[in-house]
């Protein structure tokens, strides 16, 4: 059984809405005045001049050429769709009919992940890494990915000075610090002693 495929009239109209309806790459962040747009490793917040919408309109459009009949005629109709002021137009049409979200409802709503370089995102509650996805919607990004082959010298050195060499109150330093992000901050009891007696104190 053959199927098929629907195409859209050849306008810019209908084919705004054809695009519209079948992309999950764009959305409009109605409290920011601005696009988000999903790049496939991470969600880019603000589209300057369009580039990142036009292209993916250009590529959806050309995509379309060869989908249509051939013309019997010298006149090929499907040309149209590899005009550019044509394919403005689309894009134009196309921007009223993406989806409106909020971007404080939308994105980052787990405190917990954070992009990391690879086009990875870090799981900060289990210390993971993994694939960033598009449902993730991160845009949070950290300079530097975790290494696990990668020992801290300078920072462990740093913990035996401040703690003037005792293990168990470095460990407990380093636990509390861990359970005290911003993400986790109102679960965590404040360590008891103060500054002076577990930050340096003299002995």
């Amino acid at each position: 059984m053959t199927h098929t495929i629907e195409l859209p009239y050849l306008a810019q109209g209908p084919l705004a809405e054809a695009f519209a309806e079948q992309t999950k790459d764009f959305a409009f962040l109605y409290d920011r005045g601005t696009f988000a747009a999903w790049v496939g490793t991470r969600w880019s917040i603000g589209d300057p001049e369009n580039l990142l919408l036009k292209r993916a309109v250009n590529t959806y459009l050309g995509g379309l050429f060869s989908q249509y009949p051939e013309p019997s005629g010298k006149n090929d109709y499907r040309r149209v769709l590899l005009d550019s002021r044509f394919r403005q137009g689309v894009v134009d049409q196309v921007k009223p009919l993406l989806p409106p979200w909020k971007f404080a409802e939308g994105f980052d709503r787990d405190p917990l992940l954070l992009g990391v370089p690879g086009n990875q995102v870090l799981d900060l509650g289990t210390g993971t890494l993994r694939e960033m996805r598009r449902e993730d919607r991160v845009t949070k990004r950290a300079n530097v990915a975790p290494d696990a082959n990668c020992k801290p010298v300078r920072f462990l050195q740093f913990m035996q000075e401040i703690t003037l060499g005792d293990d168990a109150l470095s460990a407990y330093l380093l636990r509390y610090c861990g359970t005290s992000s911003p993400a986790t901050r109102g679960s965590t009891a404040f360590p008891s002693g103060t500054a002076t007696e577990l930050m340096g104190r003299e002995r």
